[in-house]
């Protein structure tokens, strides 16, 4: 018994300090409580207990928020593993980590592996929320990203038309992300030399980053300069 409450506090006391310092944005110090508290867990309650599971997919989270997207893609792979054994192959919360792991291999620019990794998350998504659910809209603009960085400027092009005409009306509270598809479509349009469209896509995505960001917000700067060459090539 005696046992089981030193775990128990010790468990108490990594899980805060790892919350702690992920609240406070120091990653870095953050990580060696979170290991701590995944080997603590996989002890003593095993490998496939939900807070096991929880405190792997932490620990990936800080990982990934400090670039070793390798690491964290072996722990969302792992949580994927768990999460298929214990409640089949089909779950939001097993697209969820698909999505997460799709995030690690994009940034190891393992575009072919992410785009059929968004794929079954939106496969899942779809079945299981809907295709104009919030959150599948959200994936599907990152299978266009991925699409976009391939060079596959045709397949992205509907794709991304799609997350902004039914996932824009909803990001009227985050500006950053709203003007990012409208430059995002601009750019798929650009790179098919279809420049009136892509320029009223660049405006529009200038126009809310000048609205609701400001002049001299960075991102209003860069999608100034990106419409301005957009103007330059169409010349």
């Amino acid at each position: 018994m005696l046992e089981e409450v030193e775990n128990t506090d010790t468990l108490a006391y990594l899980d805060s300090m790892a919350d702690l310092h992920v609240k406070r944005g120091m990653f870095a110090e953050a990580r060696p409580f979170a290991r701590r508290a995944l080997a603590c867990r996989q002890q003593v309650m095993g490998e496939s207990h939900q807070a096991t599971v929880q405190c792997m997919s932490k620990l990936a989270f800080i990982s990934m928020q400090l670039g070793d997207f390798e690491e964290a893609e072996a722990l969302y792979l792992q949580v994927i593993k768990i999460l298929e054994h214990e409640s089949g192959p089909q779950s939001v919360e097993i697209a969820n980590n698909l999505n997460n792991l799709a995030v690690a291999t994009t940034n190891q620019r393992q575009f072919a592996r992410s785009e059929q990794l968004y794929h079954q998350a939106l496969q899942i998504q779809e079945q299981l929320l809907g295709k104009d659910h919030e959150e599948t809209l959200r994936t599907t603009s990152n299978l266009a990203g991925v699409l976009i960085s391939m060079k596959k400027y045709a397949e992205a092009e509907p794709l991304c038309l799609l997350a902004l005409e039914k996932w824009g009306p909803l990001l009227n509270s985050e500006p950053t992300i709203l003007a990012s598809l409208y430059v995002r479509m601009a750019y798929v349009y650009q790179q098919q030399k279809k420049y009136q469209k892509s320029k009223s896509y660049y405006l529009r995505g200038l126009t809310i980053c000048k609205e609701m960001l400001g002049e001299d917000h960075p991102l209003t700067q860069s999608v100034a300069d990106q419409y301005r060459h957009a103007l330059e090539a169409d010349e």
